[in-house]
């Protein structure tokens, strides 16, 4: 599958995540970057659309100017929200965040990428997402979907359910995008433990998807945490961490230097080929490993109750 030389467009799937998925021990991390194959804006597009919405109002040109120069989007987002709350315009900030997050099939130039939630839909996995938007939600069943801290327990760990670590658009005060909520949620020492027990029980296989490294970044110190000393600085032969990461072809080399910063997290980095669709060739690797791969090995539902988990609600 791979090419001779460079990123392979599909990079082989790893047979743990093969045994995962055979024994419901797959957890599914979805970051941004599936938003947007839906259309949805990026941060960088919500941080430079809320500084529009404080100019001239309450920031001037040159203010304007230095911070679309600052390139921590999540800090540019916490400092616009405060401003707008402190001049009572706390309802024109969720407006173009709700915004940010609508589907826009006109943002994507593969049409096909934009089904990448029916792909996943169909795994027989867990789905931790750090999205707010509602757009996987409709793949479950309402009472399989979680978004307040309070769900977020072990025992709560089945396959087809989805949890929303950083808040909801349901719920707005269940949403974590300032750095202070960012702060209070990770010194949470329940969801700290939520998240030690999957990375270091020894029971789970983790795929991350969407993420980029400024991402990773904020989940480093839990995730560092919570592997084991053995597995911090060297990947073994029987990784459960896995990222999902796209690379041009000639960047290969590039992919080996990540690496070293991945090990630390005890994750393995899955290379795919953007040169030909882009980000959006995510879409084609998880296709081509349900179609080609998983589907052989995929359970087949025996309940009522797993059957209905697949039906999407139109």
């Amino acid at each position: 599958m791979a090419d001779k030389k460079g990123i392979p467009p599909i990079p082989d799937l790893p047979p743990e995540i093969i045994r995962a998925i055979e024994n419901g021990k797959l957890i599914i991390f979805i970051g941004a970057g599936v938003s947007r194959l839906m259309g949805c804006k990026g941060w960088d597009e919500l941080a430079k659309d809320l500084i529009r919405a404080c100019h001239p109002e309450h920031v001037d040109f040159r203010e304007k100017e230095t911070l679309e120069l600052e390139r921590d989007h999540k800090k540019i987002i916490t400092m616009c929200y405060h401003l707008l709350k402190g001049k009572g315009e706390e309802k024109k900030f969720y407006k173009i965040f709700d915004e940010a997050l609508k589907k826009n099939p006109k943002r994507c130039k593969f049409f096909e990428s934009q089904r990448i939630y029916d792909e996943l839909a169909h795994l027989n996995a867990m789905f931790i997402t750090t999205n707010a938007d509602r757009h996987f939600d409709d793949f479950f069943m309402k009472e399989r979907v979680y978004w307040e801290k309070e769900a977020f327990i072990k025992s709560n760990l089945e396959t087809r359910k989805l949890f929303h670590i950083h808040g909801s658009q349901n719920s707005r005060k269940s949403l974590v995008f300032t750095v202070d909520r960012y702060i209070e949620r990770y010194q949470d020492e329940a969801f700290r433990k939520f998240l030690t027990y999957i990375f270091d029980s020894g029971i789970y296989t983790v795929l991350f998807i969407g993420y980029g490294l400024s991402e990773f970044e904020l989940l480093d110190y839990v995730i560092g945490k919570a592997s084991s000393e053995e597995t911090k600085g060297n990947i073994k032969k029987s990784c459960r961490h896995f990222a999902l990461l796209p690379y041009y072809n000639e960047e290969e080399h590039l992919k080996d230097i990540h690496q070293l910063y991945y090990n630390h997290l005890g994750i393995k980095i899955l290379a795919y080929r953007k040169n030909e669709k882009g980000y959006e060739q995510l879409f084609y690797v998880i296709r081509n490993w349900y179609d080609l791969q998983i589907r052989k090995t995929q359970l087949i539902p025996k309940t009522f109750e797993d059957i209905e988990n697949f039906v999407i609600k139109l």
